[in-house]
């Protein structure tokens, strides 16, 4: 249940492959929804009917006809009451500004209980919410009234969650949304979703040919260039990306998901660019604050990513306990964290506090413990300091000041840990993401939970062999022809890596990532500065197994990303000198 109905928090969800190159959408739709009509009609209805008990009141809501109105975004919407009109405006709004009221689209289950669009966007809230049954059950509902009109966005907005939720055939669902986009290029939050699944299958081109293909209707519109940006930077067009995310700011100075992808642009420009990029960042971070919690954990994930290759271990903890992740044992009071601040020089905090991340800024409420995204962000730092925090011992040969922050680290990961197990472990509806899996998988091997990191295997592996099978569908068996990289055969590489990791294992390490990393495991979802913690995770590997390979896979990574981090430079010369 959502404790805050202002403050839900964004779930992710990803499965399937590429998108389907078919232009026979409204055949495939009519046989997709009819398929699965049986499945529907034993969903479990009881919540929603508590919930909202007017959805199964009017008898007549089988046979009613509704009428065609245009909404406030200049897009079609078919309903008895265009009192809902404005609330499914605000909803756009909320979602694509990243809000703290997606509640907005309640109401109008209540004002007209028939209307197609209202239903489904009301399960995109409520999938957001974390709370999938309702979302299955809302999405049944909408598919036992009457169909909407074929070729019209409601048709394929309803096979597309249906596709992407209830079968979960993501490849089929950006394919209806991408045909939305082609009738209703201004359709931003089609976009958004599109743009959304792409994503988590690790498909970047197809995060920028969906923002191209709707560019010439949208130059001057709200909240488009965020999305172009952060497409651009996924494809390494790093330059572009930045000119998009100052356009969108530009347009609409509390884009968030502008500022976001800036701050994937300066964590590839790396250096000095990198720290007037966090300077950026920080000078807007206040208009985070009301925000849904992942935009704002995200947002200072990417500050404590600056602070980390600055080598700044403090003030990276920091962060972590004032914007990412709060727990009992990370209180400005912490002792541990106390014996290093008072070592360090009282500026360095000043100049945190005069950007928003005093003891008072960090407003915890925008913290959703139980949010999958949230727990991503505080997983990558923690993990992030520990790997570098390795590299600068080997480098520096046995720093005592090592174990300590170590301490304090694990210390955070127990916490972390417990909030992982709740979603992992208890809700399967979890286990398709599997950067997330991973990541959690590393939570468990850190805090030598053998138990549950065991359970998660077992989970994860039976579901990927059963996304085997239906993959082969036809739609989906055409993409597989063309697929680089096989999503069961990476995420097994990653999680054999990762357990050789924790066993100091240096050569299974580089075995399991040798091939896959960095272009292999786009596969896994999540974006490239997600996705490096594995490639830091390989360079370990590659360093303490004395690999020949070592040198030239970390000049590779500091030209990438601008010569930043610090220590992979240290690391370098150390390498340089043994040779």
């Amino acid at each position: 249940m959502v404790e805050n109905e202002d403050s839900e928090s964004m779930r992710r969800r990803k499965d399937g492959s590429q998108s389907p190159n078919n232009d026979d959408n409204t055949e495939k739709t009519e046989k997709h929804d009819s398929k699965n009509e049986k499945q529907n009609s034993k969903v479990d209805l009881t919540e929603l009917k508590k919930l909202h008990p007017y959805l199964f009141e009017d008898s007549n809501i089988h046979n009613s006809k509704k009428q065609f109105h245009i909404d406030e975004q200049g897009l079609p919407v078919y309903t008895n009451n265009p009192a809902v009109l404005p609330y499914i405006s605000k909803y756009y709004t909320q979602v694509l500004s990243y809000g703290s009221s997606w509640s907005i689209i309640l109401p109008t289950l209540r004002l007209d209980p028939s209307c197609h669009m209202s239903i489904i966007l009301a399960s995109d809230y409520y999938l957001a919410s974390q709370l999938p049954h309702l979302t299955f059950a809302l999405l049944s509902f909408a598919l036992s009234l009457p169909a909407p009109p074929t070729s019209s966005r409601e048709a394929f907005y309803l096979s597309a969650y249906h596709s992407w939720f209830v079968v979960h055939n993501v490849p089929l669902a950006i394919f209806n949304f991408r045909e939305v986009l082609k009738r209703f290029p201004g359709d931003l939050f089609a976009l958004k979703r599109a743009q959304l699944l792409a994503f988590m299958q690790g498909d970047a081109k197809l995060m920028l040919e969906l923002s191209e293909m709707v560019r010439p209707s949208n130059e001057n519109s709200k909240w488009y260039w965020g999305m172009e940006a952060f497409a651009l930077e996924q494809n390494g067009k790093i330059e572009e990306a930045e000119a998009a995310a100052k356009k969108g700011v530009e347009l609409e100075e509390g884009d968030v998901w502008a500022m976001h992808a800036m701050g994937h642009v300066g964590y590839y420009r790396g250096g000095a660019k990198g720290r007037e990029v966090e300077k950026w960042m920080r000078d807007r971070c206040k208009m985070w604050e009301d925000r849904m919690s992942f935009i704002y954990t995200h947002n200072w994930f990417h500050i404590g990513l600056f602070l980390l290759d600055q080598q700044d271990w403090f003030q990276t903890l920091h962060v972590f306990d004032h914007n990412i992740w709060l727990n009992s044992n990370s209180s400005p009071n912490h002792p541990l964290l106390n014996q290093i601040s008072n070592s360090n020089n009282s500026s360095k905090k000043e100049e945190t506090t005069d950007n928003g991340a005093d003891d008072n800024s960090g407003k915890w409420n925008n913290m959703d413990k139980s949010n999958t995204q949230d727990q991503i962000n505080a997983i990558e730092v923690l993990f992030k300091t520990q790997l570098r925090l390795n590299l600068c011992n080997f480098v520096e040969k046995n720093d005592k000041s090592v174990k300590r922050w170590n301490d304090m680290i694990l210390d955070r990961f127990t916490d972390v840990g417990t909030y992982v197990e709740k979603n992992i472990i208890q809700e399967t509806h979890s286990i398709h993401d599997l950067l997330y899996v991973l990541l959690s998988m590393i939570v468990f091997l850190v805090l030598k939970r053998e138990k549950e990191y065991n359970l998660l295997v077992e989970k994860v592996t039976k579901s990927l062999d059963q996304q085997q099978k239906k993959s082969e569908k036809e739609v989906e068996k055409e993409q597989r022809k063309s697929k680089k990289d096989d999503p069961r055969e990476v995420f097994m590489k990653l999680v054999h890596a990762c357990k050789c990791w924790t066993r100091e294992d240096w050569r299974g390490v580089v075995e399991n990532c040798r091939g896959i990393i960095p272009d292999g495991i786009g596969v896994i979802g999540g974006s490239r500065e997600q996705r490096e913690v594995f490639s830091e995770v390989f360079i370990e590997g590659l360093v303490k197994s004395q690999d020949k390979d070592a040198g030239a896979f970390i000049t590779q990574r500091l030209e990438e990303r601008g010569g930043a981090p610090q220590v992979l430079v240290h690391l370098l010369n150390t390498i340089q000198k043994q040779n």
